[in-house]
């Protein structure tokens, strides 16, 4: 009676720690810019309709996560407009400093939405604007959300500077730009793909003449990351998988050409590692993670997991590539790597844990 006492008190514990890491989802308070905003609204004034192109500069306030949600804020919009099918010219986008905040959230779930209060100038008609918020909402799969479609949900109408109603909102698409220089700002995305090369010494097979490095960093001074490495030959075969835990602020070196040889199968002269940051036992991805890769040429000895230990003539290096969800999503690369035999990932310069 006593050891099921114990052995239940220790699943609770379990269960306890895990529900208590599982809302750490979120990264903390941020300002976010999307310089490339770009929005697509569809009015309907004395019957006839029209539609704006736009484009411009896009702000969002996040608070720090609370359970399973974040309050976020829309707080700047600043958008130019292609002459509209009315012939409308020098039309502007911007949020209406009369109105309320146009509030939002984000939930663990992916959904995210904000309730916006629009002001349109340059129009024939004057400046026009919204009294009730129109809500707009999309699915995404990371924060920040680049390379997302907010979309509404139902028309609103539109009023004058007299609050006399002339029309409505149909229909409302913004589309949230992706980044810009991302060496700079992190690599949000929750995939990204790097290339790697392994080419064995023309004279003998127990030397490499290249091998490919690939660097990993955390950028989160809080939350860790889990990364798993898929590993592609270069027609298309996924052939090996292989993961490493990042702590906040750590760097992982992983010798891709020795963890491909410690798998055992024939190593590849080149291919692709398909990089996804994904939930570790009790923590989720917060974005943040950095990689870039380090090809080195001369002769060195196969199975030594340190390049520099030979004779190195040339390195080169590159940074790995965002990859959006209208190439892939985590879900789609996770299911990829469904089945794909594991091997450990051989660490070098020190960057062992």
């Amino acid at each position: 009676m006593m050891r099921e006492r114990i052995l239940l008190g220790l699943v609770l514990s379990l269960l306890v720690v895990g529900v208590a890491h599982a809302t750490i989802f979120l990264p903390p308070a941020e300002d976010d810019e999307f310089p490339a905003a770009k929005m697509t609204i569809t009015f309907t004034i004395s019957s006839t309709t029209s539609t704006l192109q736009c484009a411009g500069v896009m702000r969002v306030h996040r608070n720090d996560p609370l359970s399973s949600t974040v309050q976020t804020e829309m707080t700047a919009l600043d958008l130019t407009c292609a002459p509209s099918s009315s012939g409308a010219s020098d039309v502007r986008v911007s949020l209406n400093p009369a109105k309320g905040p146009s509030l939002g959230q984000i939930s663990d779930s992916g959904a995210s939405s904000f309730d916006v209060f629009f002001q349109i100038t340059g129009l024939p008609q004057g400046t026009v604007h919204n009294e009730s918020p129109m809500h707009v909402q999309a699915n995404i799969t990371h924060i920040t959300p680049y390379n997302s479609q907010y979309s509404n949900t139902s028309q609103v109408t539109v009023y004058d500077v007299s609050l006399v109603p002339i029309g409505f909102f149909g229909v409302c698409l913004i589309q949230v730009g992706g980044q810009v220089k991302p060496e700079s700002s992190g690599e949000f995305s929750p995939v990204f793909s790097c290339f790697y090369e392994c080419k064995p010494n023309r004279f003998s097979a127990l030397y490499w003449r290249e091998e490919t490095t690939l660097m990993l960093v955390n950028q989160s001074a809080t939350f860790p990351v889990f990364a798993r490495l898929l590993i592609i030959d270069g027609n298309e075969n996924p052939i090996r998988l292989t993961s490493t835990t990042l702590s906040p602020m750590d760097l992982d070196e992983i010798n891709i050409c020795e963890t491909l040889n410690l798998g055992g199968a024939p190593v590849p002269q080149a291919g692709v590692v398909e990089v996804l940051l994904t939930a570790g036992p009790f923590f989720a991805p917060t974005g943040g993670a950095y990689g870039w890769v380090k090809n080195v040429v001369g002769s060195f000895v196969r199975g030594n997991p340190e390049p520099f230990a030979g004779f190195v003539t040339a390195v080169g290096k590159t940074e790995c590539r965002l990859v959006g969800n209208n190439v892939v999503t985590p879900a789609t690369l996770a299911q990829r790597m469904a089945g794909v035999p594991g091997v450990p990932p051989v660490l070098i310069e020190g960057t062992n844990p």
